[in-house]
């Protein structure tokens, strides 16, 4: 997907947890543009009370359609997010890894979307507890 300032985000992996209890997603984010960015603070929503939210992607969401539920990024018994954090400006052409744990759905959701600030909606397929 490719949001503003033509950085692109690829999801490579999307893993239900052994428990069953949350679903991974990794991805990696890659400048294509000529310029620095330096939006990274936008994937990091609007929630304050989530510490260290402007340079994470702590606003990113699953949403179950089936069931009309949104699943926002878990976080720490400190307030921090399960999620990349300490996000830094990308030069271009740079490539970084990220990755954001959240709530699993029900076992038997097959597919949510996901959604990280300024990019669109991306469906993905979610296989069942291993």
């Amino acid at each position: 997907m490719t949001g503003r300032d033509s950085i692109v985000l690829t999801i490579t992996g999307v893993e239900r947890a052994a428990s069953g209890k949350s679903v991974t997603v990794s991805a990696t984010l890659k400048n294509s543009g000529t310029k620095g960015f330096f939006g990274i603070s936008a994937y990091g929503g609007t929630d304050a009370s989530i510490k260290g939210r402007m340079h994470s992607l702590a606003g990113a969401t699953l949403t179950d359609t089936a069931h009309n539920m949104r699943y926002y990024v878990l976080r720490d018994t400190a307030g921090g997010c399960l999620c990349s954090t300490a996000l830094r400006a990308l030069k271009p052409g740079e490539t970084v890894p990220v990755f954001a744990q959240f709530p699993a759905p029900p076992a038997n959701v097959r597919s949510v979307n996901f959604l990280l600030p300024t990019f669109p909606n991306a469906t993905i397929a979610l296989d069942a507890a291993r």
